[in-house]
Parts: structure tokens; sequence; C-alpha cells
């Protein structure tokens, strides 16, 4: 079954199994989430100890965090 990102539901007019905002702002400080968006590379939700949101997005093989405003999520 394919899963979709708020993001991406959002674009596409379908069901976002990953609600990003609220995801982040449930989220404890210093812990990740696993995502596995079928339309983007999203692969976590990840807070630092600051409260900083990231997305964690595969590049290349690798994660790659990108900070993000939840107001954009």
């Amino acid at each position: 079954m394919r899963l979709y990102c708020s993001r991406c539901a959002n674009s596409q007019d379908i069901r976002a199994d990953y609600n990003l905002a609220e995801l982040a702002l449930n989220l404890y400080r210093g812990v990740s989430t696993p995502i596995d968006c079928a339309d983007c590379n999203i692969k976590a939700l990840y807070k630092d100890e600051k409260g900083l949101i990231y997305l964690g997005y595969l590049i290349d093989g690798a994660t790659e965090l990108k900070a993000v405003n939840v107001e954009d999520l």
C-alpha cells in the first residue's frame, strides 16, 4: 500500500497517511519518527533538543536533514 505525507496528499487531492504538522507538534525533543512517503523522498521527521524541526530526505542513499517551519508542513 502506498502511503503519502500531508504535503504530497494536498497537492494530489488524496488522503494523507502522515500529517507532518501534527507529528512535528507531538514529537518529543531529540526524537525522530520514520516517514515513508510514496511520492517524495521524506524518510524521517526529527525534532532536535532546541525544538527545531527537520525533514530527513533520502539523497544518494543517505539521509540528509533539512530544517523546516511547522507552518510549512
